[in-house]
């Protein structure tokens, strides 16, 4: 390839990753699916429109180059940020490749290959992503937690009073982390009021919510914000805004079961929680 139909290929390919960007914030699904099929037909349409002149490893190499020049700069200065968002930047480069190999193969094989394609793509979207943004936000795949760590959280009622976990009498604690401007929390909180009315977890489970206060928060202001909208569920806003930190909440809401040593189990999603309850009830 001659240096200006490289450059070409570069320019285009980063116009390219700078549409597709912007639809991360529809969802990972839909950027790493539309992202692997318009860098497949990137690939393969500049290699016909040339008639096949130009080395198709060539232009995929310089396609992923492109996608790499827009990619590496955030992901180095914003690491940690960034790496939710990797797998999404891998299967974009999955589309140059498997255009190249698309084109190389015989008939057969380039069944073959758009099949396999489909499949990975089909299976990350559905249970790659998930299990990713599990091991991201709560250092495990299905939130069980082997490590044996001992939480202890305090914070204060709605009356003022001071209650901290080690005083509750049950077998488990159910937690659920969460700060006022949170919209998810909210948005999950209906769900929550369900397993806090769950008549299977009476007795044996103590199903609280925890408030981390915000520095803009008003007196009550968490309180009220559930009174608002009738929640019955117990809540305590956090007395120590870095115990938090302390068990790694990183994204909110997150759900944290403790067991009757008042360890850590399990950490992540409301949804898996409940079911492990389950395991651990029957």
């Amino acid at each position: 390839m001659k240096v200006k139909q490289k450059i070409l290929v570069v320019i285009l390919s980063i116009i390219l990753e700078m549409a597709i960007s912007p639809l991360r914030l529809f969802g990972l699904g839909y950027s790493t699916v539309i992202g692997l099929f318009c860098y497949f037909i990137f690939v393969l349409l500049i290699w016909r429109l040339n008639k096949s002149k130009l080395p198709v490893k060539g232009i995929a190499f310089h396609a992923a180059m492109g996608i790499l020049l827009i990619q590496l700069p955030i992901r180095v200065f914003s690491f940690s940020t960034s790496l939710s968002t990797l797998p999404d930047m891998l299967f974009h480069i999955l589309g140059t490749v498997t255009a190249y190999i698309y084109i190389c193969s015989l008939r057969t094989g380039k069944i073959a290959v758009l099949i396999s394609s489909f499949l990975i793509t089909f299976w990350m979207v559905k249970f790659g992503y998930p299990l990713w943004q599990n091991l991201m936000n709560y250092n495990s795949l299905d939130g069980k937690v082997s490590e044996s760590n001992k939480m202890t959280v305090t914070g204060y009622e709605r009356n003022g009073a001071l209650l901290t976990t080690t005083e509750l009498k049950s077998d488990y604690i159910m937690l659920d982390y969460w700060f006022s401007g949170c919209k998810p929390c909210f948005d999950e909180f209906p769900k929550f009021q369900k397993a806090y009315d769950n008549p299977r977890y009476k007795g044996r489970v103590n199903i609280m919510a925890v408030n981390i206060p915000m520095k803009s928060d008003t007196i009550n202001q968490a309180f009220q914000a559930l009174e608002s909208r009738n929640y019955t569920f117990k809540n305590i806003i956090e007395k120590k805004t870095n115990n938090a930190g302390l068990v790694e909440v990183k994204i909110c809401p997150t759900t944290i079961i403790l067991d009757r040593n008042r360890r850590i189990i399990f950490m992540g999603e409301l949804k898996n929680a409940e079911k492990y309850l389950e395991e651990l009830l029957d």
